[in-house]
């Protein structure tokens, strides 16, 4: 099939995947100059008279649909033995190779791709149009996030050919609701239940109903009562586990009146999760001093030094003393000056010494001048900073 053109317009390219009831090429519109998606409808099914005229009917009315989460189709026709559908092509991947290659998703990201999935549902609704084929395999996302439902116009078909065809149900049985299990009517809310069974497998990676066969599966979509998605990944809020089950409730009336309601009540999960995870201010208690009283300042412990020993801090460069004395200099810091000191440290006595390299400056505690600063007094050099009796002042 691939090279060859469909009356004249569309060239197939190239295989982009098969399914039970169609196969899906890559092609080029030669008249508009742009890519674009066929699908080719099996020989089982193209030669049905009742499916092509249904099938027919309702992708002409799936075409009217524009929505951003809908793919769009373009054109319906038959080329020979041949039945086609003209699609939009999305660059991106199914939602199932998504969930096969990340589950569980984490829930901002759940939470955003079932919101659109709602809103292109509800938006079909509108237009009287029931998906009925609602799973992974028929959602596109694109690069950038932006989820598509596909196959509308075949999904809806689907619903008036018997359900025991070969093929069939094979990948779909998974994603019934209870009423489309026992062949009764479809509606709305069967789209619901199945959005619902999406989320359930995009939270916990896993199917809620397995079975060998789909008739199993649909057995169970009816009698049994799913485990709760917080067994499986207890990351997720329970809020969001409230709207899966909601969704997927065995009696249709219990679901979500619309998709605009499940819409909300999706939303409303992402934003009790941001004030769930929303860092709150931190009341650090003010110190209490032993008597029990508060103090808005604390203190820094004092610092326990030998008395009378100097206290070398730092050494660096200084020019030669005037007069050439080789002697230290010694006289109190003034206030100003140990004001750049933490309060414990001041004031302190500080004497200098020089040596070849450069000057150490030493202090010891003493007590404070009453005056703002004092002169310097000389001190004698026959006592280095090493010896035990410090630095003595000269008489």
């Amino acid at each position: 099939m691939i090279g060859r053109v469909l009356n004249n317009r569309y060239r197939l390219i190239s295989l982009l995947g098969e399914g039970g009831m169609a196969v899906v090429y890559e092609a080029s519109d030669l008249l508009l100059d742009r890519k674009v998606a066929v699908k080719l409808l099996r020989q089982q099914f193209a030669t049905d008279p009742a499916f092509l005229a249904r099938f027919q009917r309702e992708a002409k009315a799936a075409a009217g649909l524009s929505h951003p989460n809908v793919v769009a189709i373009y054109d319906v026709g038959t080329d020979a033995d041949v039945q086609y559908i003209v699609m939009e092509m999305v660059e991106g991947r199914t939602l199932k190779e998504i969930i096969e290659a990340e589950a569980p998703l984490s829930t901002a990201r759940i939470v955003d791709i079932g919101r659109q999935i709602c809103e292109g549902l509800e938006y079909a609704h509108q237009h009287r149009i029931v998906h009925r084929d609602v799973k992974p395999q028929n959602i596109l996302v694109t690069r950038d996030g932006r989820a598509k439902i596909a196959d509308f116009g075949i999904a809806v078909a689907l619903g008036a050919s018997s359900l025991t065809e070969a093929g069939f149900v094979v990948g779909s049985a998974h994603y019934f609701s209870p009423e489309q299990a026992q062949g009764d009517p479809t509606t709305a809310y069967s789209d619901i239940y199945s959005t619902g069974v999406v989320l359930y497998e995009m939270a916990t990676g896993r199917l809620p109903f397995q079975g060998e066969t789909s008739v199993t599966v649909a057995m169970k979509q009816v009698q049994e009562q799913p485990v709760p998605p917080r067994t499986l990944n207890p990351r997720i809020p329970e809020s969001l586990q409230t709207v899966i089950l909601q969704a997927m409730a065995k009696d249709s009336e219990e679901r979500f009146g619309s998709g605009v309601e499940m819409a909300e009540a999706l939303l409303s999960c992402a934003r009790a999760g941001m004030e769930a995870t929303r860092p709150h201010a931190v009341v650090t208690p003010r110190h209490q001093d032993p008597r029990g009283q508060e103090n808005k300042k604390e203190t820094l412990p004092r610092q326990s030094h030998p008395p009378g020993r100097p206290r070398p801090l730092v050494q660096w460069p200084c020019p030669p003393l005037p007069g050439g004395a080789v002697g230290p200099v010694a006289g109190w810091s003034s206030w100003s000056y140990s004001r750049h000191f933490s309060a414990p440290w001041a004031p302190y006595r500080w004497a200098f010494w020089p040596t070849p390299t450069g000057c150490w400056a030493g202090c010891s505690r003493g007590k404070a001048p009453r005056r703002r600063s004092r002169p310097h007094r000389p001190w004698s050099a026959s006592a280095p900073p090493s010896s035990p009796q410090g630095p003595r002042r000269l008489e």
